[in-house]
């Protein structure tokens, strides 16, 4: 039998960052200062205050349930049971998770390696389907807010986004000097190395949990990894094992989120009216 200690996690929050965004977004509809072209290319561009918070909460709920899932699960995973070796049953697990005095205190008891398989490959999808929807929801945000990168045609629904393309239409449109260096695109830059290596991993494996039934996920007899991720991951890569890519992203998630948050509100703090 392994007990571990009871970790104690302080959740993210980015209360800093979260407030001053919707500081910004309030002064300029209480000032009329909003435009409605976004809105007239379709109604899911409204500039509206609730909308704003709800997406905000959204994205910031998310990803606190990525990193429950990853203290939960792949910090510290017992290899040696994915191996099939039951010397170490059952396994008894404790976080608590904190935000302020909100403690929220999880336990899991797995007494069988089937089951204990089972659990890592559901919080794995889980992880995946979280981490790709907070991503969706900030480029949602960001076309929302600022002026568009991606355009379709008036009272259309808007194609479904990703960051990857969304990155590389802006790119383009700075190529061609359509847009011009800013906020938005100095904070994609300095996270441009993650977004390169992880991003076509999360997008395949989200599409893949969505529509089909593999988990993706082999075991070696040494290790637990990553059955096919997407270039320039490969399954030999130290990031395809399954522990050290749920903590490599949730680690640049955490600094990535507050950086979007404050180049977006930097961004209309600096202009006119919203979308910015």
């Amino acid at each position: 039998m392994v007990t571990t200690l009871a970790n104690t996690i302080i959740l993210s929050n980015f209360k800093k960052e979260y407030d001053e965004l919707l500081k910004e977004v309030s002064i300029k509809i209480n000032s009329s200062s909003t435009r409605t072209f976004n809105f007239d290319m379709h109604n899911n561009y409204k500039i509206d205050y609730l909308e704003i918070e709800k997406r905000l909460n959204g994205i910031v709920q998310k990803f606190r349930k990525c990193e429950m899932n990853y203290h939960m699960y792949f910090d510290g995973m017992f290899l040696n049971v994915l191996n099939g070796n039951r010397t170490d049953l059952p396994i008894v697990k404790e976080c608590v998770f904190v935000d302020g005095t909100a403690k929220v205190t999880k336990i899991v008891e797995v007494n069988d390696e089937r089951l204990y398989q089972e659990l890592i490959d559901y919080h794995f999808q889980e992880f995946i389907l979280f981490i790709a929807s907070v991503i969706e929801n900030l480029v949602y945000l960001a076309e929302t807010l600022i002026r568009k990168v991606v355009v379709h045609a008036n009272k259309q629904p808007p194609m479904n986004i990703k960051m990857q393309s969304y990155i590389n239409i802006l790119d383009n449109l700075l190529k061609l000097n359509y847009r011009t260096k800013d906020y938005i695109s100095d904070c994609l830059d300095i996270h441009k190395p993650f977004f390169d290596k992880f991003l076509p991993t999360i997008s395949s494996y989200r599409n893949k949990y969505i529509h089909e039934h593999d988990t993706r996920l082999i075991n070696t007899g040494m290790d637990y990894i990553l059955e096919k991720p997407s270039l320039p991951l490969n399954n030999q890569s130290p990031e395809a094992s399954v522990d050290v890519f749920t903590e490599t992203v949730q680690d640049n998630m955490r600094k990535f989120i507050p950086d979007f948050f404050v180049a977006i509100t930097e961004t209309i703090k600096g202009a006119s009216h919203v979308p910015a």
